[in-house]
């Protein structure tokens, strides 16, 4: 019966945007900080190397772990934030060595077109790079504004619309068939979604 209501909300967006903002489901009124620690002590989350995407000046550190690293186009030393072209080129870390990974704000500036050296899709090569350097068992956590939550569209660079199914359909291991034709090859455990203030956290964990 809920997923039943859930489908007809999801027809009308009027209704699906009152339900998000009426009804306490579990973290909808949670700050993303509580959030954050709140999966930190029901997943026991013990994170060596962090690498924040999209840091800014300064990354968070969210799951304090012992190394933290930021990616971002403008570099900070000073902060370990190095200068890097999210969804352009590789994450500079070889295949399963990262801990955690975190987005902040950071995936819906990130383009479906094409980029250079024959990346067919920005967005999936990130989501794609992103899996290949996370450790068995390492984690990757996204807050990103969703569909149709008005903060999707009020910042005039945002050109990657995500709904609460983007990660859950394309990026999961349950993912829709059709996600392998495009070149998708990240297969996530979806742990938790949760929505605060029209953000999508999601907490996903690459298998071991």
């Amino acid at each position: 019966m809920i997923r039943v209501i859930k489908q007809i909300l999801k027809k009308f967006n009027f209704l699906y945007l009152i339900q998000h903002n009426s009804l306490k489901t579990k973290g909808t009124f949670l700050s993303l900080d509580s959030l954050i620690q709140i999966y930190k002590r029901k997943y026991s989350i013990d994170v060596y190397l962090a690498v924040d995407l999209g840091s800014g000046p300064t990354p968070y550190n969210c799951f304090s772990a012992k190394c933290i690293v930021g990616l971002d186009l403008v570099e900070n030393s000073l902060n370990n934030v190095y200068k890097f072209s999210i969804g352009q080129e590789s994450i500079p870390y070889n295949d399963c060595s990262i801990d955690c990974i975190t987005c902040f704000d950071l995936l819906e500036h990130i383009p479906r077109t094409n980029g250079p050296n024959g990346i067919a899709n920005q967005f999936i090569y990130t989501v794609n790079d992103i899996f290949r350097s996370l450790k068995p068992g390492g984690y990757f956590l996204s807050s990103t504004p969703i569909f149709p939550f008005k903060c999707v569209f009020s910042d005039p660079t945002h050109v990657n619309i995500l709904t609460e199914d983007t990660f859950m359909n394309y990026f999961s291991i349950d993912r829709i068939s059709e996600s392998h034709w495009y070149g998708i090859t990240a297969d996530f455990n979806i742990l938790e979604q949760r929505i605060v203030d029209g953000h999508l956290v999601c907490l996903m964990q690459k298998p071991f």
